[in-house]
């Protein structure tokens, strides 16, 4: 129970997973969706688009309302963006999203595969 006058400490989620936007994963949706809308205009055709508001759809996927500033006027146009989860918070060294143990999986079935055809190439010379 929190003590009067101080606030309580906010909500966090355990289930929830950081969402990737730009290579860096961000602890929530709403934090991914803000660092989209916080990006600067955006050159379109005759105008320039800025990313004006988002609402949450689901765990990963996002509205983002752009507004089109055109000679002519302006308009509205809503984008649905998936930010795909990430396993921690911060800046991805792997773009790929394998972890090591399955980079060497992979490798050693690949090395699997190249022993195996060698073996049956040998065994055809034999023959």
């Amino acid at each position: 129970m929190p003590l009067p006058g101080i606030f309580p400490a906010p909500l966090l989620c355990d289930l929830c997973m950081p969402n990737l936007f730009r290579g860096y994963c961000y602890p929530s949706l709403s934090d991914a969706a803000n660092a989209e809308i916080s990006l600067p205009a955006m050159p379109a055709d005759d105008g320039v688009a800025v990313a004006v508001a988002f609402s949450a759809l689901a765990d990963d996927t996002a509205n983002i309302t752009y507004r089109f500033l055109l000679p002519s006027g302006q308009s509205d146009y809503i984008l649905t963006r998936v930010y795909p989860s990430c396993s921690s918070v911060g800046y991805l060294t792997n773009y790929s999203g394998l972890e090591l143990s399955d980079v060497i999986e992979v490798s050693f079935g690949i090395v699997l595969c190249w022993a195996v055809a060698f073996g049956f190439k040998t065994m055809r010379r034999a023959l």
